[in-house]
């Protein structure tokens, strides 16, 4: 929510910012300014500490700005060898975002819109 409790922009404003990004002097792109990489990691702790769940088949997922958030999981060292394989769907990374997984080989099965430009 904005700061108006809105899902959207207030009208007239131009590159929101995230209230967790201080002054934002680059409207932090697309995410917030959190660390949303530890909060997938301490997810999967728990998830793994109180379910029974085999680690070797956890498969990431996400949809849009998800997808592109399972590029970062895969190329930063704290998550990057706890899945099995990703599968983004209408996600690519953005420019500058596009580092390789660290542990290859990864899985990955991604689903994209032929005639979509934006993601």
């Amino acid at each position: 929510l904005d700061p108006t409790g809105s899902l959207f922009d207030p009208p007239g404003t131009k590159g929101y910012c995230y209230a967790s990004c201080g002054t934002c002097d680059d409207a932090c792109w697309w995410t917030t300014c959190e660390d949303s990489v530890a909060q997938a990691a301490a997810l999967l702790d728990e998830l793994l500490g109180d379910v029974c769940v085999d680690a070797s088949r956890v498969f990431a997922t996400g949809v849009s700005n998800g997808a592109i958030f399972l590029y970062e999981l895969a190329s930063d060292p704290r998550t990057a060898g706890r899945f099995a394989g990703y599968a983004p769907v209408v996600g690519s990374p953005h420019a500058g975002f596009n580092a390789p997984p660290l542990h290859p080989p990864a899985a990955f099965f991604g689903v994209w819109g032929e005639l979509d430009t934006t993601v």
